[in-house]
């Protein structure tokens, strides 16, 4: 699950760059598509890391942190939103994908327990 993660992640992100690039709202509606779907896979194999590494007694405390870090993706819309106004939303979008990808780079390089979960 660790695997298909990450590889989530990275397509996630790279939906948005493909987006941001797109001029076609057929093409940019179909990469929607694909970015929620990518989305929806990185929550869910996200939670099934989290439940399949974490002991039981400690599972309700992990799910009340993990329901406050989903509450924090206002903060970085809004912050992206800020980005789309200065810069423009294609700016915006690739500037995302690129902290995305590179910290799960990271993530994944640096916690090599998350890779086999």
């Amino acid at each position: 699950a660790g695997k298909l993660m990450l590889l989530s992640v990275i397509v996630w992100h790279g939906t948005m760059v493909a987006f941001a690039a797109s001029h076609s709202f057929y093409l940019s509606l179909s990469i929607q598509l694909l970015t929620g779907m990518a989305f929806s896979s990185t929550q869910v194999m996200m939670l099934t890391v989290v439940l399949r590494t974490t002991l039981p007694e400690f599972r309700g405390r992990i799910m009340g942190l993990r329901s406050m870090a989903i509450y924090s993706f206002t903060f970085g819309s809004m912050n992206s939103g800020a980005i789309a106004g200065a810069w423009g939303a294609p700016l915006a979008a690739n500037i995302n994908a690129a902290i995305g990808i590179a910290l799960v780079g990271a993530l994944a390089l640096f916690t090599p327990k998350l890779r086999r979960a």
